[in-house]
């Protein structure tokens, strides 16, 4: 679960700061002002470490597609680098450097400059990468403990295109007992050559060998623990289909679009209760089943119970917002506990109360343990969560629970602004800008009755 987030150097976003994600964080701001780059940028590190791409630093298209290298390089100028600091509530941090590697063989080519990664139970590992991420390179690995010094350093050759992370060695020290005991971890004599896959390990002892590859293992483990349980929705959900057939698979995400969020419900036996339940505090239906077509068919139609008629009806035959409405409850209440959500503009094609009940909807999910990123244009929608911390129901929330950050676009890039929120339920060091469309229609409308 994301816990801390800062960007620098990546498309519109100079420095965001250190951006603290609480259980609720809502990105605002004027269209293009950079939020969407937030996301982004959490996504090019997920496409990257979910890809099986072993050559390639940072992947541009899969969740997202980010144009070439230096489109996403702020102003396009790439003798600054872009870094990435992100920390989880486990107190891991990790801090990614990209830049750009001008030379006659590989002009333009990205490589990770930098990579550092801190387990509060277990050294400071700092990866100082002369080359792209599987090529040659060099590791430190440096013990953060008062004034103690380094308790090593290796310089090793790998074989180009084989990630060190998979390297699997036989016949030597159990991983785990050298990670728990690292208070013990002593050098012994280094051997002065060893020998794998053809290449040289010159001056490494086994144990030292040992503790790089568990050490990478690790981190590689621990990032993709983080970034398996990110799932992002984005704007534009699928339109209703009027019959769906069933892929016979089990995804975990609904996707970008929301295409598998019939897969998950097909599945899952709790949640059809969960979406009944929701719609009808949208008050768009009474009832909520999918139903095969024919037995062995595997097509469905989702067939609802219109909440004012009761009259049954076909998922298509109910409107535009539904069927927006149902891959944030999917993904919200299917996703497993400490997980984060990136939500744009889920008030996308709902109506002004809808809006509001989609704010109740932020504030159920988040008190299952997960964590929500939501980029909106709705002041309903920030409000109305706002509103939960003077309820005395189970819904109600903490000012701690909740943060705005603030997005405005200027000629140095944009500006990120955190505004939080009293026991009140009032905004706090809101910049101007920040919502005012209304008060100025308000007094718009004043001026022309006078």
């Amino acid at each position: 679960m994301l816990k801390k987030i800062r960007i620098q150097n990546f498309k519109c976003l100079q420095d965001t700061k250190d951006m603290e994600i609480r259980p609720i964080t809502f990105l605002a701001g004027p269209n293009s002002s950079g939020k969407s780059s937030v996301f982004q940028a959490i996504l090019a590190l997920k496409q990257t470490v979910e890809s099986s791409d072993m050559r390639s630093p940072l992947i541009l298209q899969d969740y997202i597609d980010l144009g070439s290298y230096k489109d996403v390089f702020y102003k396009h100028d790439t003798d600054k680098d872009i870094k990435i600091d992100f920390e989880n509530l486990n107190l891991n941090k990790w801090s990614i450097a990209y830049a750009i590697q001008e030379d006659k063989e590989r002009p333009g080519r990205i490589f990770v400059k930098s990579l550092e990664f801190f387990d509060k139970q277990l050294p400071s590992i700092i990866f100082s990468l002369l080359g792209s991420f599987f090529s040659s390179g060099e590791l430190k690995i440096v013990r953060e403990k008062g004034n103690s010094p380094f308790i090593g350093k290796l310089k090793i050759v790998r074989e180009q295109g084989r990630p060190y992370h998979k390297i699997e060695l036989e016949g030597l020290e159990d991983v785990s007992e050298i990670l728990l005991n690292l208070e013990k971890f002593y050098l012994i004599e280094p051997r002065k050559t060893l020998s794998m896959w053809g290449k040289e390990f010159s001056s490494i002892s086994r144990k030292e060998l040992l503790l790089l590859f568990s050490l990478s293992s690790l981190l590689r483990d621990k990032t993709e623990e983080l970034f398996d349980h990110i799932y992002h929705i984005g704007p534009l959900r699928d339109e209703p289909e009027r019959v769906y057939s069933a892929s016979g698979a089990y995804p975990q995400s609904v996707g970008k679009h929301g295409q598998w969020t019939i897969d998950i419900i097909q599945y899952n036996e709790e949640i059809g209760g969960i979406i009944k339940s929701w719609l009808e505090k949208f008050n768009i239906s009474i009832d909520f089943a999918l139903e095969e077509l024919k037995k062995g068919s595997r097509r469905y139609e989702v067939v609802l119970r219109d909440y004012f008629t009761k009259t049954k009806v076909n998922l298509a035959d109910v409107g535009f917002g539904t069927s927006q409405i149902l891959p944030i409850i999917v993904q919200g209440f299917t996703s497993p506990e400490n997980s984060t959500l990136l939500l744009e503009q889920p008030e996308i094609h709902l109506h002004p109360k809808a809006q509001c009940v989609m704010g109740d909807l932020l504030v159920d999910i988040a008190k299952t343990s997960k964590r929500l990123i939501v980029e909106t244009h709705s002041d309903l929608l920030i409000e109305r969560v706002c509103k939960h911390i003077l309820l005395k129901d189970d819904t109600k929330i903490t000012p701690e629970d909740i943060i705005i950050y603030y997005f405005e676009p200027t000629k140095e890039g944009a500006t990120v602004k955190p505004i939080t929120v009293n026991e009140h339920a009032q905004f706090e060091n809101f910049p101007e800008g920040f919502f005012e469309e209304r008060f100025e229609e308000a007094l718009s409308r004043a001026e022309l009755m006078e």
